[in-house]
């Protein structure tokens, strides 16, 4: 029967003789953002905000703006919900 992470990581280690290491959380990882990056996360919350709203908020040009919120999208920080809105994206998640 299978517990944790650790009983997994045992039993595979096991077959390929290894020493079993924890992997490392993902919420370790420092992450750089740009200038325009930092802008948008700066204005991102918990609560919605819809794409128009930060391309006002943040003094970008739609495009640029697309562009910034895909770079953050892949690194972690923000994520796009339906109705064309973002939010922060939770450390953990």
């Amino acid at each position: 029967m299978v517990e944790t992470v650790d009983d997994i990581l045992s039993h595979v280690a096991g077959q390929l003789g290894s020493t079993p290491t924890r992997p490392a959380t993902v919420s370790s990882i420092a992450v750089e953002l740009t200038d325009d990056e930092s802008r948008v996360v700066d204005l991102l919350s918990w609560e919605p905000s819809h794409v128009d709203e930060l391309t006002v908020r943040a003094r970008l040009a739609p495009n640029r703006l697309a562009e910034v919120l895909l770079g953050l999208e892949l690194k972690g920080v923000a994520r796009q919900i339906p109705g064309r809105c973002y939010v922060r994206q939770p450390p953990d998640s």
